[in-house]
């Protein structure tokens, strides 16, 4: 159950793994040839042919996660090379000898240091992860590794030597498989810390190996009140759930869990609980062919990049989503929240005037879904958690403090209803 970034050995290894649905055999054998290239050390071409299979099924969620992967690899073959502008420093000097403050030349040591290939392929990979957020609804790995980049945040700051020592002895123990000892050696090092995040999540994870799902809950539960703004234990508490055939809570902690971070593989768990109570989900996520309006755009794009674009036909229609942005720009802080009073939306949020601008100037019938929740007072909650983004981050943290019991009743009442087999 433990995140792995994506790693240099096994970076190419089948992503197929962890896509339950949406691929058809075309797709996934011509998936296959590209995995085939790009071990056997072709990556140009694989990542051309891939590429192309992208153009073709811009929403297949395997493909992304292979094409991120590549990404990655690109930035850690780059992190690998000496970095020319270290050391480097500017200075501006008058015709008297003194040294100048100028914001000029702080401007452009900050560009300098987006040439960095270490820097810029980082950001082609981070770009790559957002691009995959946005087209498909099965790219698990890309949100779990755009999540872990941007929003991880552990909180074990005040470790000392005695807990550390018996938590590396638990992950040997668990790397081994022997999961009753690693457990025994998590709680020893939380008998002496107890308030040590990862070994507390760890230790119900290796009651989950053993399929002692009930200790595991207990486990889980305990971290989440410890720490309740962590994802991983909410995700591994509807695991558990479900794998003890407690279906009514996992659909409950799934829809809990989307208040903290709606992970896309959480969509799937809670359709699995969903559909073991008899029930649907009535409302799928929208493609979207752009990227989210942001105030504060990406410096990064200044800079000109060698590697190839994906193709898309971007439906006509985002071109009012687009547009939105010069209309509510004034109104809004730098994090899309529209803060200063403005007759064009009662919305608070950058994203939610995004959509209105768009249905208003489109009757498009792709849009039809996002139509019918705005008739019923929802669509804030189908923009910012059916089709959250990452961009948006902070607008989606604001409205889920301010709008719990909406969310919720979204989930209860609108997307998941109860259907005759």
């Amino acid at each position: 159950m433990k995140n792995i970034v994506f790693g240099i050995i096994c970076i190419f290894s089948s992503v197929m793994a962890t896509n339950v649905f949406g691929q058809t055999k075309e797709q996934e054998a011509k998936l296959e040839k590209i995995e085939s290239l790009l071990q056997q050390n072709k990556i140009e071409k694989g990542e051309k042919k891939l590429i192309a299979l992208l153009e073709e099924y811009n929403n297949y969620g395997d493909a992304w996660d292979l094409y991120a992967s590549i990404k990655y690899y690109h930035f850690d073959r780059a992190s690998q090379t000496p970095n020319i502008f270290n050391n480097m420093s500017v200075t501006t000097i008058s015709e008297e000898g003194d040294t100048i403050s100028n914001d000029n030349t702080q401007a452009f040591v900050e560009l300098l240091s987006k040439i960095i290939p270490s820097k810029r392929t980082y950001n082609d990979y981070l770009k790559t992860l957002r691009l995959a957020l946005a087209h498909s609804q099965t790219a698990y790995k890309s949100s779990m590794n755009l999540r872990i980049e941007l929003r991880e945040n552990y909180s074990d700051t005040t470790l000392k030597e005695k807990e550390i020592m018996l938590f590396e002895q638990a992950e040997k123990e668990f790397g081994a498989k022997n999961f009753n000892k690693a457990a025994i050696l998590y709680q020893e090092a939380l008998d002496v810390n107890p308030n040590y995040y990862k070994a507390l999540l760890y230790l119900g994870d290796s009651y989950y190996m053993m399929a002692n799902y009930i200790d595991a809950i207990e486990k889980f539960e305990n971290c989440i009140s410890r720490f309740p703004d962590h994802l991983e234990p909410r995700k591994y508490l509807v695991d558990s759930y479900l794998n003890e055939g407690l279906y009514k809570d996992a659909l409950q902690a799934a829809i809990e869990t989307k208040l903290v971070y709606p992970d896309l593989f959480l969509n799937y768990r809670m359709l699995q609980a969903a559909d073991n109570l008899g029930k649907q989900s009535l409302i799928n996520p929208m493609e979207r062919f752009v990227l989210p309006n942001k105030i504060n755009k990406d410096s990064i794009s200044i800079i000109p990049t060698e590697e190839p674009e994906i193709k898309f036909d971007v439906p006509d229609y985002w071109e009012h989503y687009t547009a939105a942005l010069s209309k509510i720009n004034d109104y809004c802080e730098l994090n899309g929240i529209i803060s200063k009073p403005t007759s064009l939306t009662e919305s608070k949020y950058l994203e939610v005037f995004s959509w209105e601008n768009m249905l208003k100037e489109s009757n498009h019938a792709d849009l039809e879904t996002a139509r019918d929740m705005q008739k019923l007072g929802y669509l804030d909650c189908y923009v910012l958690i059916s089709c959250f983004h990452d961009d948006f981050y902070d607008q989606y943290i604001h409205f889920t403090t301010n709008n719990r019991k909406k969310i919720i009743d979204y989930y209860n009442n609108i997307v998941l209803k109860s259907v005759d087999y």
